[in-house]
């Protein structure tokens, strides 16, 4: 079990038991106040009360503001608090008023906060993977082109029926674009940040950032939910599932946000240190030919140093960078990364990859390590991957290993 903080979140990381005890315990307080009857308004209500609870957790928490590299985080955040705070109020006028709003209205609305919450979410995934890459100024020009098809929608409507469908379609068209310009740019960056990072930490990140992938596509499937509700007709049953599937998915992205609080700092390291990284070179120095002598001694320093980096099996540890790495031995990452080349004759990645199997392997031997939680033992955060290199030097499963090495 996780040790509570004062917040009633387990400090390990958030869970959506959390926000879902908070909730039973709201809607019971209420369910003696409020007599609900009607199906939709039941939803709309259970709505807001679950993004309010999200919004208050989200706003408790805490932020190294100190931290520059937290700043587009927390900027994010607060955006954040103020779009689940405007929906949860849009939720409870909605419950506490009769469902006959037009359904172009109705149409026109939904459209109009989607393209926000397209905006936000795209915003708040972007920020997820690389903070830098979300600015203030790309943030004002997509409000002023949100800003323009509302306005546009209004005038249409203020003048005719004519002119308000067109006004809609138009801004329909508008959201299409937005969708896929932001599918662009979110997997543009993805991609680019992604490679960043493994050159960086030299090793496979694919499973420890797959989440940030999946938060985005989830948040896509809700845009193309909300265009489908402008597009086709739809009905009170329609837009009470498109209502509870949003919601859903505000948890599971309030979820996601606290536990970046927690885990991001591996990504924060390395994505928020561009003057570092614009100031070193893109390729590897190779050692002068002029100085043999100088160069002997330092890859024999080198060696020493990673004997000792060995013995202390510092090979373990998943959240250091080849920077950090070569600093520990005395060295540059340039010279680091020619020392393998040349001297070895192998990459980092692959000379640690074998240390951690033969470490695996010595645990299951030696201390009859449990399999289940081998790969985080060695260093190796996804258990595929750990699987896959496992077989591939060894030519067994870690399961299979251990029962051979108990016989």
């Amino acid at each position: 079990m996780y040790e509570k903080n004062h917040y009633g979140m387990a400090r390990g990381g958030a869970n959506i038991w959390d926000f879902f005890h908070i909730f039973v315990g709201l809607k019971n307080t209420m369910g003696g106040i409020l007599l609900l009857n009607n199906y939709f308004t039941y939803v709309d209500f259970v709505s807001a009360l679950v993004t309010f609870v999200v919004a208050v957790f989200l706003a408790k928490l805490q932020v190294p503001c100190a931290d520059s590299r937290w700043a587009p985080f927390n900027r994010m955040r607060w955006l954040m608090v103020g779009a689940y705070t405007a929906l949860g109020v849009s939720n409870i006028m909605s419950a506490l008023q009769p469902h006959e709003v037009e359904t172009d209205i109705l149409k026109a609305a939904v459209l109009i906060v989607g393209m926000v919450q397209a905006l936000l979410f795209t915003a708040m995934c972007i920020t997820f993977i690389n903070p830098q890459k979300v600015s203030i100024r790309w943030g004002l020009y997509n409000c002023l082109a949100i800003g323009c098809a509302a306005a546009l929608i209004v005038a249409g409507h203020s003048v005719g029926e004519w002119e308000f469908a067109a006004s809609v379609n138009i801004s329909t068209a508008l959201y299409i674009a937005e969708l896929v310009v932001f599918s662009w740019k979110f997997f543009h960056t993805y991609t680019e940040s992604k490679q960043c990072l493994e050159s960086n930490y030299d090793e496979d990140l694919s499973s420890r950032l797959r989440w940030i992938k999946w938060c985005f596509i989830s948040a896509l499937g809700v845009g193309v939910m909300a265009l489908l509700i402008v597009v086709f007709p739809i009905g009170d049953v329609e837009m009470c599932y498109f209502t509870v599937f949003y919601t859903l998915y505000y948890v599971y992205m309030g979820v996601h946000i606290v536990n970046y609080r927690i885990t991001a700092n591996f990504i924060l390291k390395v994505m928020t240190d561009e003057e570092k990284s614009d100031a070193q070179p893109s390729e590897p120095v190779a050692a002068p030919e002029s100085v043999p002598h100088a160069i002997r001694e330092k890859t024999e320093a080198m060696k020493r140093a990673l004997d000792e980096w060995v013995a202390h099996r510092r090979y373990v540890l998943n959240e250091q960078t080849i920077d950090d790495i070569a600093a520990d031995l005395g060295f540059d990452r340039f010279f680091f990364a020619w020392y393998f080349t040349n001297e070895l004759h192998t990459t980092f990645r692959t000379w640690r990859t074998e240390l951690r199997i033969k470490e695996a392997q010595r645990l299951l031997s030696e201390e009859d390590a449990a399999v289940t939680s081998l790969h985080l033992k060695v260093g190796i955060s996804d258990k595929s991957n750990f699987y896959k290199h496992f077989k591939a030097h060894t030519g067994m499963t870690p399961t299979e290993y251990k029962k051979s090495a108990q016989k």
